[in-house]
């Protein structure tokens, strides 16, 4: 079902919640995202989804455990772990040693590991993960925590020292170890399931709602065709415009627009400009409590672009795990 962009103007009814409360200049109301959309070169076609079941929704990344921070004065840079050959070596026969049980072996294997390729903190993990097979938990959070201390991001660390935690019936730190493995790789399925369970046993239920836009815009020989539910059109019309609208992030930044770049500004952008829909009245209070961050980072930032967690801010991830236990 296709509309006129004249039409679309019944459906923009009024501006965002999100206009009032950040003040920026890359915040436009659907309106105004409409006129643009109006003036332009570029022909836009809006479209309605007429069955919203069919809308086929993103694969999100699942983050593998190979990635590290490389610290220097204040620059941070991701990195991936490699291992010279003697340390694969090593690495190999611990792992061979963990298959067949042999625990103490493994442990000793991954030493040698650490022995060759000092940065590989990963083996630190590990051998937290053998000390907890041995029951040893003591041993265990030891590990797991200089794990942690090397490199923050390992989420498996904070995942593990979680399920030590639970053996060790200390449920809230449990709860924090493992919200932060879920923000660290938010679209790991089996860290979510945990993530639940571990609520459940301190009897804070998971509060389940979802802010994933329902909506695509992608060029078709001279035409940008934008389909969205009409709870997600504004945002739909939004993105479109950020992304093949000629010259229209140089007038705001200076500077062209990619996936790359300004993710957060983008993201704000779509919500304000979203009409005043059911989707958007249930983040209203969100927003209220000047939380709009956070929430765009986890609900948004996070599914689409997960790495981009692991390079955030302390504060601004505490700020997140807040959200978290408030609104989830």
């Amino acid at each position: 079902m296709k509309k006129t962009l004249a039409l679309l103007f019944f459906l923009f009814v009024s501006q965002s919640i999100i206009i009032s409360q950040e003040k920026s200049k890359y915040l436009l109301s659907s309106a105004d995202i409409l006129k643009i959309m109006e003036v332009s070169k570029v022909i836009y076609v809006p479209t309605l989804l007429e069955n919203p079941d069919d809308f086929k929704y993103p694969k999100y990344q699942t983050l593998g455990d190979q990635y590290y921070i490389s610290e220097e004065g204040e620059s941070s840079t991701l990195l991936t772990y490699s291992l010279s050959e003697k340390g694969n070596n090593s690495f190999n026969l611990a792992e061979q040693a963990y298959s067949a049980k042999d625990y103490d072996k493994a442990i000793a294997y991954y030493n040698d590991v650490l022995l060759t390729d000092k940065n590989y903190y990963k083996a630190y993990t590990y051998i937290g993960d053998m000390c907890f097979m041995k029951g040893d938990y003591d041993s265990a959070k030891y590990y797991f925590n200089l794990a942690i201390k090397n490199n923050f991001i390992d989420y498996t660390a904070h995942w593990f020292l979680s399920d030590t935690y639970v053996k060790t019936k200390d449920l809230d730190q449990a709860l924090k170890e493992i919200t932060i493995a879920h923000l660290l790789n938010r679209n790991h399925l089996n860290i979510f399931k945990k993530l639940i369970q571990i609520r459940e046993l301190i009897g804070k239920k998971w509060n389940e709602w979802d802010l994933t836009p329902i909506c695509n815009a992608y060029k078709k020989d001279d035409q940008i065709i934008i389909e969205a539910t009409e709870d997600w059109l504004g945002y739909a019309c939004a993105e479109a415009v950020w992304k093949f609208e000629p010259g229209f992030t140089e007038d705001i930044f200076g500077k062209s627009y990619n996936d790359g770049e300004l993710l957060y500004e983008k993201e704000a952008a779509g919500l304000a400009a979203n009409i005043d829909s059911k989707k958007m009245g249930e983040i209203t209070k969100i927003v209220e409590a000047g939380q709009l961050q956070e929430m765009i980072m986890y609900e948004l930032i996070g599914r689409k672009y997960p790495t981009v967690m692991l390079l955030i801010p302390t504060e601004l991830r505490d700020r997140i795990i807040e959200y978290v236990n408030k609104y989830h």
